[in-house]
C-alpha cells in the first residue's frame, strides 16, 4: 500500500478564491440600483412597477 501523499495548499487556494468570489456577489448593487444607472431613476421606477405586477384599481373605484 502506498503512503498518502503530503497534503497541498491546492484545496485551501481555492476555496478562498471561492469565498472571495461569494463576497463579491454578496456586494454587488442590486438590480434595481443597476436597472437606475443605465436607464436613469424614473424609467427604472416605472419599469419595476410595471414588472411588480401591483393590481390595477378597477375603473369602478
Amino acid at each position: 500500500m502506498a503512503a498518502a501523499e503530503p497534503p497541498t495548499s491546492r484545496g485551501s487556494l481555492l476555496l478562498i478564491e471561492h469565498c472571495a468570489a461569494l463576497d463579491e456577489e454578496h456586494c454587488r448593487p442590486s438590480a434595481r440600483e443597476r436597472l437606475e444607472r443605465i436607464v436613469g431613476g424614473p424609467l427604472a421606477r416605472l419599469l419595476v412597477g410595471a414588472l411588480g405586477g401591483h393590481p390595477r384599481r378597477s375603473e369602478a373605484d
